[in-house]
């Protein structure tokens, strides 16, 4: 389950602009407000 959370929230992706998906949402969030 640890894993699955890591590699869902916290594991830089390189299609996100190497962010994490938790870091590419509020990124998201930040620059459509």
């Amino acid at each position: 389950m640890e894993y699955i959370t890591y590699y869902n929230n916290h594991r830089y992706q390189k299609r996100l602009n190497c962010m994490t998906p938790l870091e590419y949402r509020h990124y998201l969030q930040n620059s459509a407000a």
